[in-house]
């Protein structure tokens, strides 16, 4: 293969590519950055057989080919070149990079099959708006429980389609996070998909070239397309649970407080704690918030916030990151709503005037 392209778009090709780049030295294949040259166009692809990834930019293509890079040498030399045109050459088992003056060659990865794009029975197809995908994603991905959690449904976001909306919903088991759009054309789909996968591609939208992304789903698999990129990656076939029989009836108890002030509100507070997780004692008394956390190595730290409050007082307590991270997720909002059952019950977070996302989140107890 050689080809000619843009140091700029091969540099962001290749950080995107590399997201689905192996780590972990398993199979030196999987550690690699494929390069094929067609006419017209250099694609890059990663894949670590949980997700593939492939980007595709503009190339003078002067002779067709393959050729498979170990990734992390390759992305180093991609992002230090200087600007203007990169030429690309594979020629006996090495690759030739080179940029202005710059003349770097890699060894070739031989003897092993880079793994091909998923065939997939793809049998939902759908299109949804890059910027009202990334904003499900943030708005949700943050819920799901780490990579070592066993419960494989709390790894994953839950796409859910029906009655002419699409839901995207994640939990941990302490707290659940439902995110909302109008999807009228979309037939009946239930798909968990890894939470990485998702936050990923979130990382990188929206793509140039493109309003919306392509999306197909299968028995097993989902693809999701657009702007030359592609994400590849398996379902996970754990049963999520009805959130919605979690979903409480009453909330006598609602306050709208100013966003920004209680998420900065509850990160000063917290600064007193220094071992374990922080827990901000919540009081609602007559249209004042008052946060209040204490440890005994360190000392206390209180604040309060005007807020608008309908139904009774309450006291409760909960861990002071799962409410940040939720008001962080919203921060193109600038008032948040919160509305509580009980002082053993859980909290619903909302936008005021909106009825397309809630964060659920149990209290702290004892």
């Amino acid at each position: 293969m050689k080809v000619i392209c843009r140091q700029d778009e091969l540099m962001r090709g290749v950080s995107i590519v590399e997201r689905a780049v192996s780590t972990r030295d398993i199979r030196p294949a999987l550690m690699g950055i494929q390069l094929e040259a067609v006419p017209g166009e250099l694609r890059l692809a990663g894949c670590d057989l949980e997700m593939r990834i492939e980007y595709v930019i503009p190339a003078e293509t002067s002779r067709e080919g393959k050729a498979l890079v170990e990734g992390r040498y390759f992305s180093a030399i991609a992002r230090r070149l200087p600007d203007g045109m990169v030429e690309l050459e594979e020629d006996a088992g090495l690759l030739h990079v080179r940029g202005g003056r710059a003349d770097m060659s890699l060894h070739l990865i031989v003897g092993e099959e880079f793994p091909e794009p998923p065939a997939g029975d793809y049998l939902t197809r759908f299109t949804l708006d890059q910027e009202l995908l990334k904003t499900m994603i943030k708005q949700t991905a943050f819920a799901t429980a780490d990579a070592d959690e066993l419960r494989v449904f709390m790894r994953g976001i839950l796409f859910e389609a029906g009655d002419g909306h699409l839901h995207l919903v994640a939990t941990d088991s302490s707290r659940l996070a439902v995110r909302r759009a109008a999807a009228a054309d979309l037939p009946p789909l239930r798909a968990l998909v890894p939470a990485r996968v998702l936050q990923e591609l979130a990382r990188f939208l929206p793509f140039d070239g493109a309003d919306a992304l392509e999306i197909a789903v299968g028995s097993n698999q989902i693809a999701m397309q657009g702007g030359g990129a592609a994400f590849y990656s398996r379902l996970f076939e754990a049963a999520f649970p009805d959130y919605r029989m979690v979903l409480p009836k009453e909330l006598p108890t609602k306050v709208v407080v100013d966003r920004k002030a209680l998420e900065e509100a509850i990160d000063r507070v917290s600064l007193v704690v220094r071992k374990g997780p922080a827990v901000v004692d919540v009081a609602l008394k007559g249209g004042v918030i008052q946060l209040l956390c204490h440890s005994k190595e360190v000392g206390r730290g209180f604040d309060e916030l005007a807020a608008r409050q309908e139904g009774p007082d309450i006291e409760i307590s909960f861990q002071a990151r799962l409410i940040t991270e939720a008001l962080k997720a919203l921060d193109d909002h600038d008032e948040v709503s919160m509305a509580f059952t009980s002082e053993t019950g859980p909290m619903v977070l909302s936008i005021p005037g909106k009825d397309d996302y809630l964060y659920l989140l149990m209290p702290v107890r004892g």
